[in-house]
């Protein structure tokens, strides 16, 4: 299968630039010259940056074999380059429900995303779907290393994100608190509050040179309560405690707020609803609403407990 170079956007590289777990291939694209595996550590230069200076130097054929047939530099550097105006955006939990909703509706509207999710599975097939400039990294947010190597490696070949949303969570078996098994309160509180808090603490230095916006997923279990899910609970009213004591911590130009999704009908909520979450409106509807919302975050909404806008009835 052929590959695309993130820098200058030649198709037919034999190797993926990165591999699933973040490192990279030592090829070196024939086209602009870029050798992945080795330039990917050089903390000093983003893909932009690396990009820029192939198109300084007059886009020129790097190898010394001859460039394709009809070869055009200009068509092809295109197909990596977002367009004016996009914004990058760090999404976590991407693979599926909401996440992956938000993913491909935001890549609809011509914005960066550099996503995260565990299923290696569902990572490669967003890879195989959406190419560079687009990033799809599989990992555990509650990983707190994982996350650190993920932050940090975006940080250069992206830059920092406009918009950061924690969106990964996990949700214990419906059950009083005390039938609930211990591993599945241990992952739940894990991926809820560690790996968002662990997504903070690695993006935030490097969003804090340009600003944005950090967007937490709670919910209205974060600000409610209901029987048989109380670990899920617990950990959204974590979420919203913790956005505020956020906000007021961070440096000017950054955001935090809590976004309460609402209700939507996902995989999650058909464990907690069962056929009941059938009337509420699929991810799809959904982020047709939220997406355009999220975008409007600016500095200014720093600290505000929010909800998504409701999505029409039918």
């Amino acid at each position: 299968m052929n590959n695309v170079c993130p820098v200058c956007g030649f198709p037919k590289l034999t190797e993926p630039p990165r591999s699933l777990t973040g490192g990279g291939s030592s090829e070196i694209c024939p086209s602009c010259g870029y050798q992945h595996g080795v330039d990917d550590d050089d903390k000093l230069r983003t893909y932009a940056a690396a990009r820029d200076e192939w198109k300084h130097g007059g886009m020129k054929w790097q190898s010394k074999s001859p460039p394709p047939k009809n070869w055009n530099p200009a068509v092809q550097v295109a197909s990596v380059v977002p367009r004016d105006g996009a914004k990058m955006i760090a999404l976590t939990g991407c693979t599926r429900g909401c996440g992956r909703a938000l993913a491909e509706f935001f890549i609809a509207q011509g914005h960066l995303i550099i996503g995260c999710g565990r299923s290696e599975k569902h990572i490669a097939e967003l890879r195989e779907k959406f190419g560079p400039p687009h990033d799809f990294t599989a990992l555990d947010v509650a990983d707190d290393e994982a996350v650190r190597r993920w932050a940090e490696r975006t940080s250069v070949t992206h830059g920092a994100p406009d918009l950061l949303i924690n969106n990964a969570a996990v949700i214990a078996s419906n059950a009083p608190l005390w039938k609930v098994p211990q591993a599945e309160i241990s992952v739940t509180l894990n991926v809820n509050i560690a790996g968002t808090v662990n997504t903070i603490r690695h993006f935030v230095p490097v969003m804090a040179k340009r600003g944005g916006v950090i967007v937490n997923f709670s919910s209205g279990w974060g600000r409610s309560t209901s029987p048989d899910v109380a670990i899920y609970c617990a950990s959204k009213w974590a979420i919203e405690g913790l956005t505020q004591a956020l906000a007021q911590e961070l440096p000017s130009g950054l955001a935090a707020v809590a976004l309460n999704p609402g209700i939507i009908n996902t995989e999650m909520l058909r464990s907690c609803f069962g056929t009941g979450a059938e009337s509420h409106p699929k991810p799809a509807e959904w982020a047709k609403r939220a997406g355009p919302f999220l975008l409007g975050l600016t500095a200014k909404d720093n600290g505000r407990p929010l909800e998504a806008p409701d999505v029409p009835a039918d």
